[in-house]
């Protein structure tokens, strides 16, 4: 049986974390994300892979700068996610100049949803999934995205752990918190918050797992 557990909270939240914790302690656990896809996409059409476009992703400018021996000009903030940076590999694109963050956004609902349908990176995620296990997702926020998800395994098996932390919010974001009256009312839905440790966070997140599928047993 195949089952889907979706981390949905605004970034830097603690969603990767849960993921990355939930997949080392679950047999058959897997990790993935929605956006795995854009990432490939918007790499390949910059050229470049997809390790090289990830680089920096989760650290700030100065992390970024410090790790590779460059030194920060007298403008550049280095407490600024590097994703939100726009003196990247980007550089000028048609005359615009994007931030990473920026470009995987353009990407994904001026190109690929105008085109494909708002569900599009559902249905393609739908075509990653292995044939059973749990699949930790570390990244959602629209429902046309998740429809497929929940049509593919079932309702039943589907479990949404929304986080809330200080500080973090969907501000310039396109993304937004899910809630149950967007899906099938089998779709169960969990709450955490995240102000604590991260030994406190985790373990909640375990606690909210199984949880869920002693219940379903």
């Amino acid at each position: 049986m195949l089952k889907v557990v979706v981390f949905n909270a605004p970034a830097r939240s603690g969603k990767d974390s849960a993921s990355s914790h939930m997949c080392k302690i679950t047999d058959n656990g897997y990790h993935k994300a929605f956006k795995d896809e854009l990432f490939k996409i918007c790499a390949n059409i910059l050229g470049i892979s997809v390790e090289r476009f990830k680089d920096g992703y989760d650290e700030t400018l100065g992390e970024v700068y410090n790790r590779k021996g460059k030194k920060l000009l007298f403008h550049e903030d280095p407490d600024i996610w590097y994703k939100d940076y726009t003196g990247t590999i980007l550089q000028r694109i048609r005359g615009k100049q994007y931030s990473k963050r920026e470009f995987l956004i353009h990407m994904s609902e001026n190109v690929i949803k105008p085109s494909f349908g708002k569900d599009a990176f559902g249905k393609t995620f739908v075509n990653s999934l292995p044939e059973e296990g749990i699949v930790f997702v570390s990244d959602s926020g629209f429902p046309e995205e998740l429809q497929p998800v929940i049509d593919y395994v079932g309702a039943e098996n589907v479990l949404v752990i929304r986080i809330q932390r200080e500080g973090c919010s969907f501000e310039g974001d396109s993304r937004d918190y899910l809630t149950p009256e967007m899906f099938d009312d089998k779709v169960q839905f969990y709450q955490i918050v995240n102000n604590g440790t991260e030994k406190e966070f985790l373990e909640g997140v375990e606690e909210l797992v199984g949880m869920w599928l002693d219940a379903e047993d």
